[in-house]
């Protein structure tokens, strides 16, 4: 394969062979400047294809703003990018949707990479975002499960819990990478949402919310109804709308949003930094929906969001970013994604004994490593 010469524009121009010519062979021409025009566009081309690395390098002379951009990076890990326009964009939808919420996620995304800067873990990991996704989603989950907002215990609590998830992720990032040769995704964020959910509901300032409690242990035990509907007890909706609905709410419940237009938004956010990333999170939550409508899973789960988001998420994390994109690693998560939503109600029970109304994403948490190990395993898929 032909070497190719480094393109360092640094470099003076290097002066064309002589001719056998007794007149003086002319320089070359000088490299034209580059203009701010040519600059902004390069910026500008990085932030909608990329992790734009050289406005990452640029911040890094300020320690105030290169921590801005690494906790930006943290939100937009959340969609397994690590890109600061994209976690703008996605902080922006989530405050916009609910101020309380913006908050907790603010402050779960800036607690967990203080504490992954002040324990010194792994540099590298947490300029990028590493360490502040799982702060920054159990920013949204605590938010959402707490009460009342706006009440700073319930906020410490927040910072407290995000904060956890960075030294956590480091532990489970060594024990797992070296013993399985996966990550853990999100389940740092799980581990300590769901244990500290556990804690708060038996104490009598737990500042529990009312989606939280052990009595959902009692529930008995019926038979469910898949139709799509806006409520547990009615509410049905047109079954192409409800589809369509469905789909959109499993990306808004990436941070625990409610509602299509933040679902629309966040997928948005996904499609500034990479379009493929988009197409397969949509993939992922349609092929959800669609199982859990064949299998009868409940139709209020399947429309407020909670089937699509796992699905969304297997997609993305086996099709495009943990195995090199290609048809067999998309079908392998579409595989994925169409397990999802039995996962999820099987955990539904296990969940609720700690008081959770939801199993969250540790359906996810659970596909993805076995997935990529089935993939090392097996010849067939190997070559994906």
């Amino acid at each position: 394969m032909k070497k190719t010469e480094s393109s360092d524009t640094t470099a003076p121009p290097v002066a064309a062979p002589a001719a056998a010519s007794a007149t003086q062979a002319q320089p070359a021409p000088a490299a034209l400047p580059t203009t701010d025009h040519d600059n902004v566009l390069s910026y500008v081309k990085e932030a909608v294809t990329g992790d734009m690395p050289r406005f990452r390098a640029r911040l890094d002379a300020s320690p105030v703003a290169a921590f801005a951009d690494s906790a930006l990076r943290g939100v937009s890990m959340v969609v397994f990018t690590s890109n600061p326009l994209t976690g703008a964009v996605l902080l922006a939808t989530v405050a916009v949707a609910s101020a309380w919420l913006g908050v907790t996620v603010t402050v779960g995304v800036l607690a967990a990479t203080a504490a992954a800067k002040f324990l010194r873990l792994d540099c590298d990991a947490c300029r990028v975002g590493v360490f502040g996704y799982n702060g920054a989603i159990a920013g949204a989950g605590l938010g959402t499960f707490l009460a009342p907002e706006w009440n700073l215990a319930a906020l410490a609590l927040v910072a407290v819990a995000a904060a956890l998830t960075a030294p956590l992720m480091a532990v489970l990032l060594r024990v797992m990478t070296e013993v399985w040769g996966v990550r853990p995704l999100t389940l740092p964020f799980n581990l300590v949402v769901i244990g500290l959910v556990a804690a708060l509901v038996s104490v009598e300032r737990g500042h529990a919310g009312p989606l939280v409690g052990h009595a959902n242990t009692g529930r008995a035990a019926t038979a469910a109804d898949s139709t799509l509907r806006l409520a547990p007890g009615g509410g049905e909706v047109d079954l192409v709308r409800g589809i369509a609905e469905s789909v959109v709410h499993g990306a808004g419940q990436l941070f625990f949003l409610p509602g299509t237009v933040s679902g629309l938004l966040v997928l948005l956010g996904l499609a500034l930094c990479s379009r493929l990333l988009a197409a397969l999170a949509v993939l992922g939550s349609v092929t959800a929906v669609a199982s859990a409508q064949v299998m009868g899973v409940d139709g209020f789960l399947t429309h407020f969001g909670l089937v699509g988001l796992n699905g969304l998420l297997v997609c993305l994390a086996v099709g495009g970013v943990c195995l090199q994109p290609s048809a067999r690693s998309v079908a392998l998560g579409v595989a994925g994604a169409a397990l999802s939503p039995l996962v999820l109600v099987a955990l539904g029970p296990l969940a609720a004994l700690f008081g959770m109304p939801t199993a969250m994403s540790l359906p996810f948490c659970l596909i993805v490593p076995a997935l990529l190990l089935l993939h090392e395993t097996s010849p067939v898929l190997k070559r994906a």
